[in-house]
């Protein structure tokens, strides 16, 4: 039973991890519109990732989207505020 438990953490772990990864891949050729799905999947799995926040916040921000940007970077403060 624990090692289920393990092993499903740690498949979750790498497909965050995977999506990270390719939204990574997408910002670094400018493709932000491709980018925002991948870190979107990231917060259907866990949406607690105050990294993914503060990463879509980047990815608005490049789009132009201000509002939204700024409203992601507040929901990362707000976790790495509960993590204290």
């Amino acid at each position: 039973r624990q090692l289920s438990i393990l092993q499903n953490a740690s498949n979750i772990i790498k497909k965050i991890q995977d999506s990270h990864g390719l939204a990574k891949v997408y910002e670094s050729q400018g493709n932000f519109k491709e980018a925002l799905p991948c870190l979107k999947r990231c917060l259907e799995i866990y949406d607690k990732n105050a990294e993914t926040y503060a990463q879509i916040g980047h990815v608005y921000d490049k789009m132009g989207n201000i509002k939204e940007a700024m409203n992601s970077y507040r929901k990362c403060n707000q976790l790495n505020g509960d993590n204290k």
